[in-house]
């Protein structure tokens, strides 16, 4: 779920007598401040270097370069917080 499913989520989950955080974890992506605001763990994306490792492959692609098909990994960070 992205951080912005959270209070519908929140919502499920409390409606099955449940407490996020402490009987469940939640835990969403993309770390937008609406996350820190609600205390939501999330994973944090680089999505800066994603779009540079896109954009590069595009580049090379055009030109026609070889391009690695396998893939590049980018790490994504859990930020943990009270959920």
């Amino acid at each position: 779920m992205d951080d912005r499913g959270r209070a519908p989520t929140f919502r499920v989950v409390r409606a099955r007598g449940q407490r996020p955080g402490s009987e469940i974890s939640v835990i969403g992506f993309d770390d937008t401040p609406a996350a820190a605001l609600a205390d939501l763990s999330s994973i944090r994306q680089p999505i800066k270097e994603a779009a540079e490792a896109t954009a590069d492959l595009v580049v090379a692609e055009i030109g026609n370069d070889v391009v690695d098909s396998g893939g590049r990994l980018v790490p994504a960070t859990l930020v943990r917080r009270s959920t």
